[in-house]
């Protein structure tokens, strides 16, 4: 992590910079009360690309972004006032003006049993996206953001083996989630670095609440093989907007590289996620090539 990196971390997690974010939230909504709520939410998977996703589905005309791409209301233990949420996107009246809609991303969302019907019941008719990337290169890189951020300070090999002892070897499954995700607060004691690759369980939770038609699966590869093409056709056909051509926005960390991953860490993954991708298979229908 650049210098930059380091200071601009420290400030978002000072008093002083969420006291001012607090201030200028609250004057969004003095400025107009009539703030819309989300049409769409990008829910994950963490690492799976969703900065650069969002970044790029944004610079279409018709779609405004939220104040910041991750606004994380929904898996708060305990959630502000819904106004707080509204003060992150545009009036509804500029929006209807412009033929416009809006959105965030928070990748952290996908993991929570309990939101789907938060969502569902605090925006009916919002549309769900989740990118998936192969669960052993998600791991590694949320690895590599971690150690970068200093919120880690374990190997790979070492955080991997702290989940395995944690979930000591039970099977996962929508129980597990409830388990462990039941408290937001508490995720540091959770074995996130596994959990977050079990794609199939996720999606049960959603599609349990979201109708078919609202949900949106896809696959960071497809995505990153060719980006103007799955944006056009994410912003046309599901999101129902005019036809746009994109052009594709690196974002700063996608110039990043990081050293050569472990490969019995790796295979050690594999033979974790192998189950879970043949079912992710089985459920969806659809290969993905991990």
């Amino acid at each position: 992590m650049s210098a930059t990196d380091k200071i601009r971390r420290r400030l978002r997690r000072s008093f002083a910079y969420s006291l001012a974010r607090g201030a200028q939230l609250h004057l969004r909504n003095l400025r107009s009360n009539t703030r819309a709520l989300p049409n769409f939410i990008v829910i994950g998977a963490h690492k799976a690309g969703t900065s650069s996703f969002y970044k790029n589905l944004t610079t279409h005309p018709q779609i405004w972004p939220a104040w910041t791409k991750e606004v994380h209301y929904f898996d708060q233990s305990e959630p502000p006032p819904l106004s707080w949420y509204r003060a992150h996107f545009p009036p509804e009246r500029e929006l209807s003006a412009h033929g416009a809609i809006t959105g965030e991303a928070s990748p952290s969302y996908c993991l929570f049993p309990n939101l789907p019907a938060l969502v569902h019941q605090c925006i009916p008719r919002c549309k769900i996206i989740m990118l998936l990337r192969n669960p052993v290169t998600r791991a590694y890189s949320a690895h590599q953001y971690n150690l970068r951020g200093g919120m880690i300070d374990l190997s790979f090999e070492d955080w991997i083996e702290r989940d395995f002892t944690r979930l000591d070897g039970r099977i996962v499954d929508q129980g597990i989630f409830e388990e462990f995700m039941s408290v937001p607060s508490a995720l540091e004691y959770v074995p996130t670095a596994l959990l977050r690759g079990v794609y199939v369980e996720q999606l049960k939770f959603w599609h349990a609440v979201i109708p078919q038609d609202q949900m949106l699966v896809l696959n960071s590869t497809d995505y990153f093989a060719d980006p103007p093409a799955i944006l056009r056709s994410v912003a046309t056909d599901f999101l129902g907007l005019d036809d746009h051509q994109f052009e594709y926005r690196k974002t700063r960390t996608e110039a990043r590289s990081y050293p050569k991953i472990n490969e019995a860490a790796a295979h050690r993954l594999e033979e974790f996620y192998r189950p879970y991708n043949e079912k992710l298979t089985t459920y969806l229908g659809r290969d993905f090539g991990w």
